[in-house]
């Protein structure tokens, strides 16, 4: 993986409360904002900020399934603030509201990294 691409990769998922901008991103790996979402597109087949998102579901995720947060103290945790938005997303990549989830996770837990990418926006 390219070193630039992969020290944004990284700042990304060591901080997922912070909601950086691409210009933060880009600017972190020393590139413009065009160059680090061509780089992405190349290295990982998504833009920075739909990485960003499908790091986030992939944590709500994993938080549905092992702990007893609510969904509030999910968002908080992922760094959106919006519960109904949180809510949507999950929704859509799992197919399933993350309440729903949560009680029945055998079922939704083999959607895979790239579902997740094509399915969030942004």
């Amino acid at each position: 993986m390219n070193p630039k691409v992969y020290k944004v990769v990284m700042l990304i998922q060591n901080d997922l409360r912070r909601s950086q901008s691409i210009q933060e991103m880009a600017q972190a790996a020393h590139l413009c904002p065009s160059h680090l979402r061509y780089l992405f597109q190349v290295e990982l087949g998504v833009s920075p900020k739909r990485y960003q998102q499908s790091i986030r579901m992939r944590e709500a995720k994993r938080l549905l399934e092992n702990t007893d947060l609510n969904m509030k103290e999910i968002a908080n945790m992922i760094g959106i603030t919006d519960v109904s938005r949180v809510s949507r997303s999950f929704k859509l990549v799992y197919g399933v509201a993350p309440t729903k989830h949560r009680f029945n996770i055998p079922q939704h837990a083999d959607v895979s990294d790239d579902e997740i990418r094509t399915k969030v926006g942004r």
